[in-house]
């Protein structure tokens, strides 16, 4: 998923930006860039098909003055990974300036259109297509707020899109549409921010504004305004979200992926804190109250996901049927938004989404959305799109996660579904009270027991040089574990590139 950042105001754009994008890598990329207003009223690039330090290492070489931008992070759909290929993109004036998130789905009808005009592209991406089409209507004398709107209705598909221009300086125009991610739109003194979500800005400002489906926001150096895309302009509801500058920084360790994993005592220990209280023999969760009749009638739950909130859905599903007895299956949701499934009032969708922005888990919700089916989320970040779809959010409560392999997201998804599984147990009366005290009694031991595992790197990196020599690994588990195996694989996979699977233990004496 592209991460999307964008700046006006007085700093140097090109620190923000690259701080910024750094927040975003947790989403994975393979190519990165930015484009900025430089001093004097050009807009220069600097893209790269590697890592932000890569591009940090060209921006101390040749630095561009300005305090106006945008930039990217990218992972290749269409077009290989490489420097022509990532973004920003320009128009063939290079007076149009492009960051773009989804895929164009009308792309090559709309670029045989543009060639028979005579423009010539330079890249292999989709992307490239709107900042040509944005430049053709100002050509057409258009202003470059009407460009972009007028874009933004003939392109098809998901989309988050950035643009600037040099044809209208100091404005920053960005639009939603389906869910390719989400925008937000931060306020700060005299600057004003946006970004694919709050983690990448959230060190600069705590008033927000989420941009919805089919929606425009106009940005200049200390404000913004809001439009529907072929509608009228509206006045947006704020967000203040207390983001400690603390969970930005990698402190003394390498990586930000090795410091969260040591961090999971403690994100585990908040996500305990103050999660369940018992009240007349009931148990609620503190942070959120289910109605009443929430689940009343509920007689079968979908669980769903991408990656690692799917395997934890996995786990999930033990805990739920085990503890409420209630029919449960877990679904893929990029496959889940495409089938035709048989629901009711009376199904529950509970979605597990890291980031509250993957795409395919918010199109899986917003189908579900039209059928009445009742959701929870379960998510670790507060005020997200999917925050916006489900009648009850759980807070995993594990801090901002910036690592591009999720570790304590994972063990914070699983804890969420236990103590959910406990609370639809005991509102089923499948569950006892003592029953649950008792496994709630356990789950608080889990922060010691995590600093054992932690206090146990010494031996874990003697293992990890003893079997670097192999280049295939095969991951076994049964039960719920069968899950975890799958997902210490992907960990595998994700980090290092060696060829991992997880695998069935029961399942390998037919042979993998």
């Amino acid at each position: 998923m592209c991460g999307i950042v964008g700046y006006l105001g007085y700093r140097n754009a090109q620190d923000v930006i690259v701080s910024s994008l750094q927040k975003l890598e947790y989403r994975g990329y393979d190519s990165c860039g930015l484009a900025i207003l430089n001093s004097e009223n050009k807009i220069e690039y600097m893209k790269t098909a590697g890592k932000i330090n890569d591009l940090k290492e060209m921006l101390i070489e040749y630095r561009i003055p300005g305090n106006f931008g945008i930039g990217h992070t990218r992972w290749a759909t269409h077009g290989k990974p490489d420097d022509r290929n990532a973004h920003p993109h320009s128009d063939g004036d290079s007076s149009v300036w492009i960051v773009h998130n989804g895929i164009v789905e009308n792309y090559q009808e709309l670029k045989t259109e543009l060639e028979y005009k005579g423009y010539k592209f330079k890249s292999e991406t989709d992307s490239e297509i709107i900042a040509f089409l944005i430049s053709d209507l100002l050509k057409q004398e258009y202003s470059f707020i009407e460009s972009v709107e007028k874009t933004a209705e003939v392109i098809t598909g998901s989309h988050a899109v950035l643009a600037m221009s040099d044809k209208d300086m100091r404005k920053v125009i960005g639009f939603r549409k389906g869910h390719a991610g989400g925008l937000v739109v931060g306020y700060g003194n005299d600057e004003m921010f946006i970004a694919s979500d709050m983690s990448a800005i959230g060190e600069y400002t705590n008033k927000l504004v989420y941009l919805e489906s089919d929606q425009l926001v106009i940005l200049d150096d200390n404000s913004a305004s809001y439009k529907d895309i072929g509608g009228g302009y509206f006045e947006p509801d704020h967000s203040f979200i207390e983001v400690p500058d603390t969970h930005f920084s990698k402190d003394d360790f390498d990586h930000y992926m090795i410091k969260e994993i040591i961090e999971q005592p403690r994100s585990i220990y908040n996500s305990l804190s103050n999660k369940i209280i018992f009240n007349d023999d009931k148990i609620e969760f503190e942070d959120f109250l289910l109605p009443n009749d929430f689940t009343k009638d509920i007689n079968r739950i979908i669980l769903t996901g991408m990656g690692t909130s799917l395997y934890a859905c996995e786990v999930g599903q033990y805990f739920i049927e085990s503890l409420a007895n209630i029919p449960c299956q877990t679904e893929d949701a990029s496959e889940l938004r495409y089938k035709d499934s048989p629901i009711d009032e009376n199904t529950l969708l509970i979605s597990v989404t890291q980031s509250g922005e993957t795409a395919d888990t918010l199109g899986a919700m917003s189908l579900f959305q039209t059928k009445g089916c009742k959701q929870i989320l379960i998510s670790n970040s507060v005020g997200s799109a999917a925050s916006r779809i489900a009648d009850i959010e759980i807070n995993i409560n594990s801090g901002i996660e910036i690592g591009v392999a999720s570790t304590k997201s994972f063990t914070g998804s699983i804890l969420s579904l236990l103590f959910l599984a406990i609370k639809l147990g005991t509102d089923k009366s499948t569950l006892s009270i003592p029953e649950a005290e008792s496994l709630i009694l356990d789950s608080t031991k889990l922060p010691d027991l995590m600093n054992q595992v932690v206090e146990m790197n010494p031996q874990i990196e003697m293992m990890a040089k003893k079997y670097s020599k192999y280049n295939h690994f095969l991951y076994l588990g049964r039960g719920f574990n069968k899950p975890v195996a799958f997902e210490g694989a992907l960990k595998l996979k994700e980090v290092s590139y060696i060829h991992a699977e997880g695998y069935s233990a029961g399942q390998m004496k037919h042979g993998p």
